[in-house]
């Protein structure tokens, strides 16, 4: 009968750059893989220049931040303790944010 694998320790975990603030390193030789170009490929796709990124973030604006979408998370998390108490406690402390707030 084999005998159980002990517990690796599992790695932290880092958050995600938010993408807004991302920004791509110059390579310091020119990449030696398809995968090192294609990974600054994608890395320069995330720079706050980015036509991607404004068009990502002016496509979530545009649908999430209204009231009907306030209202409806609202309500979701009202009707679900036990999910808004994890969220809280567990998620938001991983994820960096920004709130901008417009004048008028």
């Amino acid at each position: 009968q084999p005998r159980p694998q002990p517990q690796q320790p599992q790695p932290q975990r880092q958050p995600c750059p938010h993408p807004t603030t991302a920004t791509a390193p110059a390579p310091a030789s020119p990449p030696s893989s398809d995968l090192e170009t294609d990974l600054l490929h994608y890395l320069s796709l995330l720079t706050p220049t980015s036509p991607l990124v404004s068009t990502v973030n002016a496509t979530f604006d545009a649908e999430y931040n209204t009231t009907e979408a306030a209202a409806e998370l609202t309500e979701y998390y009202r009707a679900r303790p036990e999910l808004r108490n994890y969220t809280l406690e567990t998620e938001v402390p991983r994820m960096e944010y920004r709130i901008a707030v417009r004048k008028g």
